[in-house]
């Protein structure tokens, strides 16, 4: 890599680092090795070579003149593509449009905002039409119910999640306590007892818990027929109390007697049937007992699920999701605009940072640039002086070591084809770059009222954008 490096560097449009970075410096003892001037010189003036009636340079001479005149051509080709590099990073450097759009940057902001709340103006337009909608609705319902105070209070999720573990865990401890006391006559023992007090406590737990939840609220209802429900509801949480009690007692109880070969459900129909609370010591009272009051706060929790009125929760909830919805919305797109407004000041604060770097880099390129044609001609007086240090060294060593006189072209100079140094005027860089650094200054003095405008348009925008309990409040 080294090498390519050292055969093409030469070539490269941009500058490395030094004062001559992308040629190779030229260096008196590596040529004077290289080309073997002074070995070549005395072996030369040996043999009086070149002979005394020679008018053109020697092999020698003329290879020296190769070297430099290689050199000078890359030194021209490097200058070339400097220029033309300096020229093209300078117009990219240019600050204008990046100024130009920071100091529109408010009146963007204020379209691009408004071209927010314009995506999303028809799906919060029918999600407050619809919130409203069942807000009217629900007045009507409690206008309707008579009802003059406020739904109770809806239950958070974890609230309902606890309260849906506590049921399930009624209907397993239920279920335990009776295997327990069916596992003594069964050959199974527990296991197959939990299987049949399982369906019971299960069939007592939860349906106690939807008769309180959707049949016995009606007893508060204002409607004398809708009552009967809550009547009827209540009469069938009875009987489902006792029922299952019952038949939980009376099975345990034929558990307790039947043989293997017994039919368990026919024994406990028939003593069912003949004597209902004919218990049979303290275990079936127990049994009985704990149905009964699991089965009694399946009811209440069930009758205390929501509001008391039937109706009134569900109704409420609606409302409630419906404007829940609206305002997540309505928090959506004030998200949306926070995030716009924080991408424009970022931009704001970007263009201010660059601005400044690259006016500084401009007048450093500017600088190099006036400089240029001046390092060119230093470069090319390097390659004369080379020249005429390496005939000079040739042509002194080739005399010493000669029996006869030099030839008269010894005294002639090698003179190397003149080459004009690419003119080089900034002035018109010079006047660019003090108007993009005006432009810059200009934008430092307005940077505080573009903040301000952008903000004021993102509160104006921001307030466009309201919850309903606001849009309520304004009604």
């Amino acid at each position: 890599m080294g090498i390519v490096r050292s055969m093409f560097g030469w070539m490269q449009a941009a500058p490395a680092r030094g004062d001559n970075p992308a040629l190779y410096p030229l260096d008196f003892d590596e040529l004077k090795k290289k080309l073997s001037v002074v070995d070549e010189a005395r072996r030369m003036g040996v043999h009086n070579n070149p002979p005394q009636d020679k008018t053109g340079l020697s092999a020698v001479e003329e290879r020296i003149l190769s070297r430099i005149e290689e050199y000078r051509h890359k030194v021209i080709g490097w200058s070339h593509d400097h220029m033309v590099y300096l020229k093209r990073h300078m117009s990219e450097l240019d600050v204008t449009k990046d100024i130009n759009r920071a100091r529109e940057s408010a009146e963007e902001f204020k379209r691009r905002s408004n071209n927010v709340i314009a995506a999303h103006d028809h799906e919060l337009h029918q999600l407050d039409s619809e919130a409203q909608r069942l807000t009217t609705e629900f007045e009507l319902f409690k206008a309707r119910h008579r009802l003059l105070r406020e739904p109770k209070k809806q239950m958070g999720p974890l609230s309902r999640w606890l309260w849906i573990s506590i049921i399930a865990l009624l209907v397993i401890l239920e279920g335990a306590a009776n295997a327990y006391f069916f596992s003594a006559g069964l050959a199974g023992g527990l296991a197959q007892g939990f299987l049949y007090a399982g369906m019971l406590s299960a069939i007592n737990v939860l349906g106690g818990f939807f008769i309180g939840k959707k049949g016995l609220k009606y007893l508060w209802h204002v409607n004398p027929f809708a009552k009967l429900i809550g009547v009827f509801s209540l009469l069938a949480a009875l009987a489902l109390l006792f029922g299952i009690a019952l038949i939980t007692t009376h099975l345990r109880d034929a558990f307790a007697v039947v043989t293997l070969d017994g039919d368990a459900m026919a024994i406990a129909h028939q003593t069912m049937l003949a004597s209902p609370f004919g218990f049979h010591g303290v275990d079936s009272i127990i049994l009985f007992l704990m149905s009964s009051v699991f089965s009694i706060m399946a009811l209440v929790k069930g009758l205390t699920w929501g509001d008391i009125y039937p109706g009134y929760s569900a109704t409420s909830d609606r409302v409630i999701e419906a404007r829940a919805l609206h305002d997540s919305q309505v928090e959506l797109v004030r998200e949306e605009l926070s995030d716009l407004k924080d991408e424009f000041e970022e931009a704001l604060d970007k263009i201010l940072e660059t601005s400044k770097r690259d006016i500084v880099q401009l007048k450093e390129l500017a600088e190099n640039k006036s400089i240029a044609g001046q390092r060119f001609s230093n470069y090319q007086g390097k390659a004369e002086h080379m020249l005429h240090a390496l005939i000079e060294l040739f042509r002194t060593e080739n005399s010493i070591h000669r029996k006869l006189p030099a030839p008269a072209y010894f005294n002639q100079k090698v003179v190397l084809p003149p080459v004009e140094a690419e003119q080089v005027d900034i002035q018109a860089d010079l006047e660019d770059i003090a108007r993009q650094e005006a432009l810059l200054d200009e934008l430092l003095a307005q940077v505080e009222p573009i903040r301000g405008q952008i903000q004021s348009a993102f509160v104006s925008c921001y307030d466009q954008v309201t919850p309903l309990r606001d849009h309520l409040k304004s009604a």
